[in-house]
């Protein structure tokens, strides 16, 4: 085997390697690495507060976040102010590594989530307000 192709074979694998250790550290490209999460969580406080939960922007009354193995995620979130109300929603795929869960929505959006495996729980935070999701 000439110098050339020794070299190039070399390069040629450490490309591979490095695309193979590269999609192991997402949710997107191993979904089993964070099926312990997948599910359908409840909307159960914002700010701290439990639900309904009075803000600056108006009061939260219902939420919900589907995580699911197909690496897809839902967020909705309804508020009310003034007698109407608004439901915000996102949805995209996810990430996660160790206790920190990505959302990436479908208008490029991203939410950096952290999961609580031990109370069930996903905190996210979602347009100045931090909301507390829960199994």
């Amino acid at each position: 085997m000439t110098r050339f192709s020794l070299r190039f074979s070399a390069l040629t694998l450490l490309i591979a390697a490095a695309g193979t250790i590269s999609a192991c550290n997402t949710g997107v490209a191993n979904p089993a690495s964070g099926l312990h999460m997948v599910g359908t969580y409840q909307l159960v406080a914002v700010d701290g507060t439990d639900l309904p939960a009075q803000t600056d922007s108006g009061i939260f009354v219902r939420g919900s976040l589907i995580i699911g193995s197909d690496v897809k995620f839902t967020l909705s979130q309804t508020d009310s102010s003034a007698g109407t109300t608004s439901t915000f929603t996102a949805s995209g795929q996810w990430t996660v590594l160790g206790n920190n869960l990505t959302l990436i929505a479908s208008n490029s959006s991203v939410y950096a989530a952290t999961l609580s495996l031990s109370q069930d729980t996903v905190t996210v935070p979602v347009n100045g307000h931090t909301s507390t999701f829960a199994k």
